[in-house]
């Protein structure tokens, strides 16, 4: 038997849009997130409106859940998302080449700081720059609206800023478990600089943002570019909203006057219902009515139910905690291993020993501890940096091609003795980074047949930077600086290769 809320029957839903108006004959549209909660026997559905209705109509009487065979399904619960209950989170990204600093200053009214509403502030040009993560407090997010610039001329990457921050939003918890609700507010005029895969891009992104329930609002000026509609795809594709600025003189995004007001009824509206789900068949689509009390009924078809949550789907750190519960013999023969691995390790610490390494140029040799471990290259272990060199001690390179030299303290040499040379976070690397910003696989060098050398970035969000420039593939030169997160390195060939 249905079993609706208190609430249910006497709150009215914030579910109004800003610039669409409506008569009291339409219905409004919505979009409907649903997955099996297998612990729970139970399938949970977010459901939101993201068409106009005046408030009074917003009353709900009923909610229906039918089957693609036409039975219908009886919901076990429903609620009304209440933000002092359940969560919700918006990220600002401000593209510093399309809005002016004073644009972020409309940025101040939205951020009330009530019930479970999380915020964060992060701008972009050629990279993306956290000014406030979110969560940050309400006085940190003032500080951030005065720290974002306007560079007309910089480069701008507008689908890897847009997909960082998608993520961003994914990973992020709010007392140990993602937030509800979660929207990207884009202040962008949809210029991007890598305009060549735009169309890809663009696909890649809404699918990313559905999968990950995040809403994109756009937000768009006067003087917008002609290619602000790959923006304004976004914003459909996620069944987010477009806002429209207006100027005053000077270069500056002046916002609707209910803007405030009705800024977080987009994302704050609508209802979470749970129904058994053995009462769904597998691969299934349902269609989810709800009725109204004085307004046509409103209608999320077609929806999908994803068997999750899956374990890619929760933060890094619960990730193994949630496959171990899943996988309890697994587990178990993995923590034996483990254990035997560390007595092992235990047991071969004695044979480590002490030896110089070449420092810089100019620079007194330093100490750094070596390890051999059978045919495995030669670990040099450096604070945060584990340099796995492209050699070992039973098989040394036959020639040196070149050189990376890391510009930390210690301005370690790295000779270059393979014509192919991963580098990343992961232990498989040839080169091996333990510095959180970078990548399990982060880039790989190649040489030429020409005799020069080239690095591929691998496809993580931190990409590769050329002196100074993002490049998803670079032909190298003497002195080149290579950046990889935050590990800056500094490239030198050498013209003819010598023996080791």
């Amino acid at each position: 038997m249905l079993r609706v809320s208190r609430q249910g029957l006497a709150v009215v839903a914030s579910i109004s849009l800003l610039a669409i108006a409506s008569t009291a004959a339409e219905a409004a549209r919505l979009a409907a997130q649903c997955q099996t909660v297998k612990e729970l026997g139970q399938v949970h559905c977010d459901v939101r409106a993201f068409d106009y209705l005046p408030h009074e109509q917003l009353l709900y009487s009923s909610v229906t859940v039918t089957r693609g065979d036409g039975r219908t399904i009886t919901p076990q619960s429903v609620e009304l998302f209440d933000k002092s209950n359940l969560s919700s989170v918006w990220l600002f990204l401000v593209q510093e080449t399309a809005h002016p600093k004073d644009s972020v200053r409309a940025l101040a009214p939205l951020t009330r700081a009530e019930g479970k509403r999380r915020y964060g502030i992060a701008a972009f040009s050629d990279r993306v720059q956290v000014l406030a993560p979110l969560g940050a407090s309400e006085n940190d997010i003032r500080l951030a609206e005065n720290k974002v610039s306007f560079r007309q001329d910089a480069n701008t990457q507008l689908y890897y800023a847009t997909k960082d921050a998608i993520t961003r939003l994914a990973n992020y918890t709010i007392d140990g478990k993602p937030a509800e609700r979660k929207a990207l507010v884009l202040f962008a005029d949809g210029r991007s600089d890598s305009e060549s895969y735009v169309e890809t891009q663009k696909k890649e992104i809404a699918d990313l943002a559905k999968q990950k329930n995040v809403m994109i609002y756009g937000v768009f000026s006067e003087g917008s570019r002609s290619n602000a509609g790959n923006i304004q795809e976004l914003v459909e594709a996620t069944n987010g909203v477009r806002i429209n600025c207006r100027s005053q003189g000077a270069p500056r995004c002046v916002m609707p006057s209910d803007y405030a007001g009705r800024f977080h009824d987009y994302l704050e509206n609508g209802l979470v219902l749970k129904f058994a789900a053995a009462d769904l068949p597998d691969k299934s689509e349902i269609t989810i009515t709800v009725n109204y009390a004085s307004a046509p009924p409103a209608r999320a078809e077609r929806v999908s139910v994803r068997p999750g949550p899956q374990i890619s789907d929760l933060p890094w750190w619960q990730q193994p905690i949630e496959w171990a519960n899943q996988n309890k013999v697994s587990a178990g023969a993995i923590t034996m291993l483990m254990g035997l691995l560390v007595l092992g390790a235990a047991m071969m610490a004695w044979r480590q020993r002490r030896i110089p390494v070449q420092g810089g140029e100019g620079r007194d040799d330093h100490e750094r501890t070596e390890r051999h471990d059978g045919d495995r290259p030669t670990v040099i272990t450096d604070g945060d940096t584990i340099i796995m060199t492209p050699t070992n001690d039973r098989n040394p390179p036959q020639h040196i091609y070149g050189w990376l030299q890391f510009l930390d303290a210690s301005s370690t040499r790295v000779p270059i003795g393979t014509t192919s040379v991963r580098i990343g976070r992961h232990e498989d690397n040839d080169i091996r980074l333990q510095n959180k910003t970078v990548h399990r696989q982060h880039a790989v060098l190649h040489r030429t047949p020409h005799g020069g050398f080239t690095i591929q970035d691998l496809g993580g969000s931190n990409g590769v930077l050329v002196n100074n420039k993002r490049r998803q593939q670079a032909e190298l030169t003497d002195g080149d600086l290579i950046e990889l997160g935050e590990v800056r390195v500094r490239f030198f060939s050498n013209p003819q290769p010598t023996a080791h």
